[in-house]
């Protein structure tokens, strides 16, 4: 017998604080692109497309997220997306150059994994 599942207020927090948290750090790169492209020493260019790749991911995702939460659990998909959101911010500190930069934008667009 299957039941249905039947969300917590502690669940619709969680997902409201990381989708905040997600769209706090997918535009405050916006903010900062200057100092971006002057401490890594990339182009403009580099560092739009590394702005654009994090929406960019995100809606790609954010359907195929769905069905796999309804397949192996909302909870375990975000959870997957909270610890994808701190590898790839974890990227972007590290980052030297634009490869890092690049993949911690992408991996932080995929964080939609918890929609």
């Amino acid at each position: 017998m299957e039941t249905s599942y039947k969300g917590t207020n502690k669940m619709i927090t969680g997902i409201v604080f990381g989708v905040i948290t997600f769209w706090l750090f997918a535009q405050a790169m916006v903010n900062v692109v200057p100092a971006v492209q002057e401490d890594l020493g990339i182009s403009f260019g580099t560092v739009n497309i590394a702005i654009s790749l994090t929406a960019l991911f995100s809606g790609m995702f954010i359907v195929a997220a769905g069905g796999l939460a309804d397949k192996i659990g909302r909870e375990k998909i975000s959870y997957i997306g909270f610890i994808l959101s701190i590898v790839g911010s974890l990227c972007l500190v590290l980052a030297q150059g634009s490869a890092l930069l690049i993949i911690g934008r992408i991996i932080q667009g995929r964080l939609c994994l918890l929609c």
